[in-house]
């Protein structure tokens, strides 16, 4: 039987349990760190890769506009195969 103590103080984690926990935190800590660092970075390479594709976007659609105004050419200017020759 015990002697009347406080059982619950009688086996402690003592030195060794306590640096295993602080171990586990300090690791846990840097994890998270690190994964926030490369979560920023995904996210500017996104938008980086957003302006860019927008970027592209903006100089192909300059260079596929049609004129404003059709040029205006011959009866005889169509292809062969349009022609009406009656």
């Amino acid at each position: 039987m015990p002697d009347g103590g406080n059982e619950s103080v009688l086996y402690t984690a003592g030195i060794w349990g306590f640096l295993v926990l602080f171990g586990l935190a300090l690791a846990c800590w840097l994890l998270f760190r690190s994964m926030n660092k490369h979560l920023r970075g995904v996210t500017w390479r996104e938008e980086d890769r957003r302006a860019a594709a927008d970027a592209t976007r903006a100089r192909s659609v300059q260079t596929l506009r049609l004129p404003d105004e059709p040029k205006q050419g011959k009866a005889n200017d169509a292809p062969p195969h349009t022609r009406d020759e009656s």
